[in-house]
């Protein structure tokens, strides 16, 4: 299955963490806030105004 990214997803949707793809110092906070490789993650609501 091709791998997406969060900003393709919808509200709703539910995907699983294959890679965190960013720079250090925010690859290091998404750790720390539990991001991981095999996680499941649920998007509740995106920003208006094409924000994230």
């Amino acid at each position: 299955m091709p791998g997406i990214t969060l900003a393709a997803l919808h509200p709703g949707d539910t995907a699983t963490i294959v890679a965190i793809h960013a720079e250090e110092a925010l690859h290091q906070r998404l750790l720390a806030l539990g991001f991981r490789s095999g996680k499941q993650v649920e998007l509740i609501r995106k920003a208006g105004f094409s924000g994230p």
